[in-house]
């Protein structure tokens, strides 16, 4: 073991320990063979250089870190708490982080491209943009209630469910990368815009939409149910060719004047309660077999 300790800044190289007593402020560690579980209660920045074999569960919980920087040679960053913490940088090679919260003070994280699961992560300090991917697959129960006005998922084929939850700030949502959302999305009241990929399905999320004038949902998108719900703003719903279903949706949609309907969709909810003006049809759906769930006169439209 060598250490280099000065007044305010400890280096350790070729450590290998299970407890660390922390009484300095600032640590910098090298070539570890597994560490480490932080006691002390003064750490502020630590730098954990690539190499280690592991980190203990919730290794720096007990810590005042405001800064901390991690490599990507340890997979994954499992468990933290700081309610300090201002800056987070994952190194590349992250793969997963789970169990991590922020205090309300993070203004700075880097998530690393090689990044594929967030699970039960409150990071909603974050403001401005959130980027993820491109190679995100799946984001459960996390950020509850963030601070950034947009998020961008660039994956290809990711998961979320049960998170998101209380997105007040939140305006635009780019999904390119999504193909299934569940309990997601409950409470949006400024979203402006949605961007679908080529998702498949939506489930119980996106409700109580109080600014949204237009939603695009694609034909890869087989079944939408119990979403959309209190979207009160919406006016112009296009619906592509290739959606199957949908069902328990759009309750509160009053203000919806031009719907676009494909003929694929054989279950849909009974749209008598808006302000429908007209109905725009597929090239295979003749006007005379308008379906059942359009209940009042308007104008049809092939």
């Amino acid at each position: 073991i060598y250490m280099l300790l000065t007044n305010k800044f400890l280096f350790c190289y070729s450590c290998v320990t299970q407890n660390l007593n922390v009484r300095y402020k600032y640590l910098y560690i090298k070539d570890i063979k597994f560490v480490l579980i932080f006691k002390g209660n003064k750490l502020e920045e630590l730098t954990i250089e690539e190499g280690p074999n592991m980190v203990g569960n919730y290794a720096f919980n007990n810590t005042a870190l405001r800064k901390l920087v991690y490599p990507g040679s340890l997979g994954r960053l499992p468990g933290l708490y700081s309610p300090s913490l201002e800056e987070l940088k994952l190194g590349e090679g992250i793969i997963e982080i789970n169990e991590v919260l922020d205090g309300g003070k993070l203004k700075e994280m880097i998530f690393p491209k090689s990044l594929k699961i967030i699970s039960k992560c409150q990071l909603n300090a974050i403001d401005g943009k959130l980027t993820l991917g491109p190679n995100i697959k799946e984001i459960n129960l996390s950020f509850q209630t963030p601070q950034f006005s947009e998020l961008t998922i660039s994956g290809k084929s990711a998961k979320i469910w049960g998170s998101f939850d209380d997105c007040e700030a939140l305006e635009n949502v780019d999904l390119s990368g999504v193909k299934t959302v569940e309990t997601s999305f409950g409470v949006c009241p400024s979203l402006i815009g949605i961007k679908l990929g080529d998702i498949d399905r939506i489930d119980s999320s996106f409700n109580h939409l109080q600014n949204l004038r237009q939603l695009h949902i694609p034909g890869s998108c087989k079944e939408v149910v119990g979403s959309f719900r209190d979207a009160t703003s919406i006016e112009v719903l296009k619906i592509d060719e290739g959606v199957e279903s949908i069902e328990r949706s759009f309750y509160g949609a009053e203000n919806l004047k031009v719907l676009y309907i494909p003929s694929s969709l054989s279950l849909a909810l009974s749209l008598s309660r808006n302000k429908l003006e007209e109905v725009h049809l597929t090239s295979s759906m003749p006007v005379g077999e308008c379906p059942k769930y359009i209940q009042h006169p308007l104008k049809l439209i092939n």
